[in-house]
């Protein structure tokens, strides 16, 4: 039972004769003819532990599910790939499926006296009426195939030049943002009201390209109606992860890694552009909520959550103080890692603070060297081992953190390693079509809903923007053709995910906008340079990527044009046209304007080359 997460209140779950979701168990179930009960719960959630103290541990759920089912358990951080498939919209989640893990049924929570008649009605009924079942499950497999060859085929015709995207997608994506906006309470959508930290970027980004104040005032009202609300701990920092409620009240108290971190992100970065410091303290009170509670300082890397206890977070700091705080999911989940080592990232030079990069830093090492595996990629970490292979989402935004961290840094070893999951993406989970990424590998094991891979809609608009930046910063070809490929992959279908499709504009907006590109010449130690890399990061203008070229490597030095100099000079680049060489912090925001304006005539007077002072 080790291998299982359940309530840390008492409970009798482990009454009930789990197994993991395993080639293993699919067999046990085919072997003993009996349906299966999936249970789908999260380490965090509230209802799953009352699930686990109440209906899991009543003694003839137990009996009924021992000796007429095969129990699966499912923790939904731990397996992504297998909650996105069986998930019924909700945690937890119950599901019946078939021997072969077809669906025949699901609810969410169910109290003991609903699971105890669902169990013998489904037990009855899968003894009596399997042909039924079965027939069924046959054809809600036929309709998922034939719209799975439906959509290869709507792929091949839509293929198109790979620099060629026809339809106004960024300004698609901001009208369906613009339409959710609740103009009272600040957010998107009513209730249950969640933060949406991927269509606030998006509104950040364009905010910097465009001057736009209507932008700034959706983002404003958002993040201080977020500070101000009870999503937001006002006591120990941190935000929970959704509120019941239209004006931010009423929070399931729940704190996720990956809610923190882009919000984190969202605060750093809207101080960024306005100097306002209200966003600055909220950023670094969430900051340090990470840094006290989720981080693991041993390891230098961060948990996953906090589990939800509403009655703990109705204290005062000085009843906190006196009580058992909320326990902490320790499984290291490479994706969510990735995302905290960014929000740490932009900090530490936004704050500044060189205590952010390090850590940042550290936390990218670790999880290259515990959760790399050169021909499997990236996987999560727990129970003293990596586990769960083959999940896109951890590629991703571990590769879009390396270049975050090369970009900052100057230090090669993270380029190198976001080329080498590039590589892994492309071998592993590429699309028949050439149109973008499958979000699982593919395993002539799998069972169920498990055999059919699907575009990850996400995490190609992150690996999109991955493979553009890796084209200004290495000049290959083939990345600029991925990128623009995978954002075509859902140029037919992004409307359907509403306000949701912050990232996918974000990807499209990086691809149809000009990309500033600044090359710093020079010893990554030198005074000089460290002044004209800063200089580089009060760019306001965000398509702008920045690397640093050591005089020593002179074959990197001649492939990029360049001469080796005596002297750290930067070069600013819009095209194919680059600047003279900038030897001071004096020069470098009119060359910048210089290289900018010609190409940002007509878009509304174009961003100021800097970011506004203190």
């Amino acid at each position: 039972m080790a291998d299982f997460q359940f309530s840390h209140r008492p409970n009798q779950a482990s009454a009930i004769n789990w197994r993991s979701w395993s080639p293993a168990a699919f067999e046990e179930a085919r072997a003993k003819d009996k349906p299966i009960l999936l249970a789908i719960s999260a380490r965090w959630c509230h209802w799953c532990h009352l699930m686990d103290e109440t209906t899991y541990s009543d003694p003839e759920v137990a009996r009924l599910l021992n000796e007429h089912y095969l129990p699966l358990r499912v923790d939904s951080d731990r397996r992504p790939d297998v909650n996105s498939r069986y998930n019924q919209s909700g945690w937890p989640s119950t599901v019946l499926l078939t021997p072969d893990g077809d669906v025949m049924t699901g609810e969410t929570f169910l109290n003991p006296e609903h699971m105890r008649r669902i169990l013998a009605d489904a037990s009855m009924y899968y003894r009596t009426k399997r042909s039924a079942i079965y027939a069924k499950v046959s054809q809600e497999r036929e309709k998922r195939e034939a719209a799975a060859r439906q959509a290869r085929i709507q792929g091949a015709l839509q293929v198109k030049p790979a620099s060629v995207l026809s339809q106004p997608i960024v300004g698609d994506v901001v009208e369906q943002i613009g339409q959710a906006v609740d103009p009272k309470y600040g957010g998107f959508g009513g209730a249950p009201k969640f933060p949406q930290p991927e269509a606030l970027t998006l509104l950040l980004w364009l905010y910097c390209i465009n001057n736009d104040g209507t932008f700034l005032q959706v983002i404003a009202k958002t993040l201080d109606s977020m500070a101000a609300g009870q999503i937001h701990d006002q006591v120990e920092g941190g935000f929970f992860r959704y509120v019941a409620k239209e004006d931010w009240s009423e929070p399931h108290t729940e704190k996720l890694l990956e809610v923190n971190a882009t919000l984190a992100d969202n605060y750093l970065h809207a101080y960024y552009v306005t100097r306002q410091q209200r966003f600055a303290e909220v950023a670094r009170k969430t900051l340090g909520y990470l840094d006290r509670v989720l981080l693991d300082p041993q390891r230098g890397v961060f948990c996953a959550s906090q589990c939800a206890d509403p009655d703990y977070h109705q204290l005062s700091a000085e009843a906190r103080a006196q009580a058992v705080a909320p326990p902490v999911d320790r499984v290291v989940l490479t994706n969510w890692n990735a995302l905290a080592a960014m929000a740490y990232l932009r900090a530490s030079w936004v704050l500044p603070q060189p205590r952010y990069q390090e850590l940042a830093l550290g936390c990218l090492d670790w999880l290259w060297e515990n959760c790399w595996d050169p021909e499997l990629g990236m996987h999560h970490y727990h129970d003293g081992q990596r586990q769960a292979p083959g999940i896109l989402a951890d590629h991703a935004y571990y590769a879009k953190a390396c270049l975050d961290a090369y970009e900052l840094t100057g230090q090669r070893r993270f380029l190198e390693r976001c080329e080498a999951i590039g590589a892994v993406v492309r071998r592993t989970f590429a699309c028949e079509d050439g149109l973008g990424f499958y979000d699982i590998v593919r395993d002539p094991q799998a069972n169920g809903l498990m055999r059919v891979r699907e575009k990850a809609f996400r995490e190609c608009a992150t690996l999109a923007q991955v493979f553009a930046r890796l084209f200004y910063l290495t000049s290959k070809q083939e990345y600029e053709r991925l990128a623009f490929a995978t954002v075509q992959a859902f140029s037919t279908e992004y409307a359907d995910y509403t306000f949701y499709a912050g990232d996918y504009g974000l990807a499209s907006a990086r691809l149809t906008h000009p990309w500033l590109k600044v090359d710093l010449v020079g010893r990554a130690s030198d005074p000089v340079l460290q002044q004209l890399r800063s200089a580089a990061l009060s760019i306001r203008y965000p398509n702008t990527v920045m690397q640093t070229l050591d005089p020593a490597e002179s074959e990197r030095l001649a492939q990029s044009g360049y001469q080796p100099e005596v002297h750290p000079a930067a070069y600013i680049c819009v095209g194919q046209l680059c600047s003279l060489p900038v030897r001071d912090v004096g020069g470098f925001q009119a060359a910048v304007s210089q290289m900018l304006r010609p190409s940002l005539q007509g878009m509304g007077g174009g961003p100021s080359a800097e970011a506004p002072k203190p």
